[in-house]
């Protein structure tokens, strides 16, 4: 458990350093940049030398004086002010995320620890210095790799795989071993990919082949699947089992993405939305429920950032509810998991 507890601050520590880094490395630019424009006040007769010289210690210490400095009439500096000014702000929001989500696994670490100490104690401890390490090295790693991708983006990604391997592991320890397992094997993935798609040609032109090898994937397991907890949603090949709904939650992605690329207006909206009305239908067929809500959410996201329109949003997410209450009353499987 102190180990543990050593790798958590570790990982808060390399956290908390980076952005003093980011403020060591403008510090440095805009004492470069300070020294510039005091030479060429000098030559103008010196009049704001002095409030220009400020410039880099108010970025440190105080943001106000730094926003007021940022007002001083040098085009040059302006620009460079606000545009590290945002990148600082993002970078402290990014590091305070990456402190909770380090803070939350090693407390729920030292739960499932005091909860299962007695029972396989070696078991446990393995299970959250891994999946720690997995949280730390992942992030450095995509950081390094990515440094231009949206980086709240892949907080979430972690954030979400740690709630998953917690909360697995107190309901069942074999299974969340597994799901270890393939977690490791999909950051793989997760690097490996965006390589693929950059070499590729645009992803655009096959929403058509995408939404066909959703629905065939859907009608396989209609007609094929397995029923397992209420749901009717697995394939099995002998000892190998998997829920093509996970697949087929990238291609419907693709497809939102590739229908609503371009600015729609009503008429271009109403293809994608019947076809989401048809992919749900199957789900709700199959009552695969917590798949059929995450494809009506992830379609109203992407219909709000392609139209930017509050009524789209407002009715889908009231329509969403008013559906989850009538499931909840219809399907007794949902009534035992909530």
């Amino acid at each position: 458990m102190a180990f543990l507890f050593w790798l958590g601050i570790r990982g808060a520590r390399s956290a908390v350093v980076r952005p003093n880094a980011f403020l060591r490395r403008k510090s440095a630019a805009f004492s470069a940049c300070n020294a510039e424009n005091i030479r060429k006040c000098n030559r103008h007769g010196g009049g704001a030398a002095a409030g220009v010289s400020r410039l880099s210690f108010h970025f440190l210490f105080s943001k106000n004086e730094c926003i007021f400095a940022v007002m001083r009439p040098d085009p040059d500096l302006t620009q460079l002010a606000r545009e590290d000014i945002i990148e600082y702000k993002i970078a402290v929001g990014l590091m305070k995320q990456r402190l909770c989500i380090i803070l939350f696994h090693v407390t729920a670490s030292i739960i499932l620890i005091s909860v299962n100490a007695e029972e396989n104690l070696n078991q446990v401890v393995g299970y959250c210095v891994i999946s720690l390490g997995l949280l730390m090295f992942g992030n450095n790693l995509v950081k390094r790799l990515y440094p231009e991708s949206s980086h709240l983006l892949y907080n979430c990604i972690f954030f979400l795989v740690d709630i998953g391997l917690i909360i697995l592991y107190r309901l069942d320890s074999s299974l969340a071993i597994k799901q270890l397992i393939w977690n490791i094997a999909g950051f793989v993935f997760l690097t490996i990919i965006p390589f693929i798609l950059q070499r590729m040609p645009r992803l655009d032109k096959y929403k058509k082949l995408y939404i066909i090898v959703s629905f065939v994937m859907l009608i396989f397991t209609l007609v094929f699947g397995s029923v397992s907890g209420g749901s009717k949603n697995w394939i099995s090949i002998g000892s190998f089992g998997f829920q093509p709904s996970e697949i087929v939650k990238l291609l419907y992605v693709f497809y939102l993405a590739s229908a609503l690329s371009k600015r729609p207006d009503f008429h271009d909206v109403i293809a994608p939305t019947v076809i989401s009305g048809l992919v749900v239908i199957f789900l709700v067929v199959q009552k695969d429920l917590g798949s059929a809500l995450i494809f009506v959410m992830t379609y109203l996201i992407v219909l709000f950032i392609a139209t930017s329109n509050y009524l789209y949003l407002i009715s889908g997410i009231g329509a969403v509810s008013l559906a989850s209450v009538i499931a909840y009353k219809l399907f007794s499987h949902i009534q035992v998991r909530v």
